[in-house]
């Protein structure tokens, strides 16, 4: 009997001895807890949750890893990482395409409205080191470009005073 019991406490110490060294290792060293459930999510801020026995590791999307202890909360930052602008191509004038002709306005600030000497907005792309892609006007918008890059990649606009 006393046989059995020793057996007992000795696995249910090796036991406990893995679950401690697995908490500590994730806590102290910032990382995943190797026995875990993953969460994975689809869009948002954050892309998976490693949930262990005592600890939860977030893996936000902008690359942000925490290792909290259970019953914490904690919320990625909504803080898109920095994109940085490969080119911006007005595909109207590169691919030769007919647009309407009207002024279509596509930004303003507080001493200028910018258009196009035609209908193409749509056809002004920005395009990010990512792979990404949006239109010049939604990336002014966003404040992801500033009216000096459309200059550094040569597009053509039409600046109008708005003191005039």
């Amino acid at each position: 009997m006393k046989k059995c019991l020793k057996i007992t406490l000795i696995v249910l110490g090796v036991l406990v001895g893995i679950v401690v060294l697995d908490t500590l290792q994730a806590k102290i060293f910032n990382n995943s807890p190797l026995l875990k459930i993953r969460d994975n999510f689809d869009g948002g801020t954050l892309d998976y949750i490693d949930k262990g026995i005592f600890v939860n590791y977030y893996h936000c999307n902008n690359n942000e890893d925490v290792t909290t202890w259970k019953g914490t909360k904690f919320a990625c930052s909504a803080k898109e990482s920095k994109k940085e602008i490969k080119e911006i191509v007005d595909l109207v004038a590169r691919d030769s395409l007919s647009c309407d002709e009207a002024l279509e306005k596509f930004y303003q600030d507080e001493n200028y409205t910018y258009s196009y000497s035609c209908i193409k907005s749509d056809n002004v792309i920005v395009k990010y080191n990512d792979g990404s892609e949006e239109t010049v006007k939604d990336a002014l918008q966003n404040n992801r470009i500033t009216i000096q890059d459309l200059d550094r990649f040569n597009i053509e606009y039409i600046k109008e005073d708005l003191k005039n």
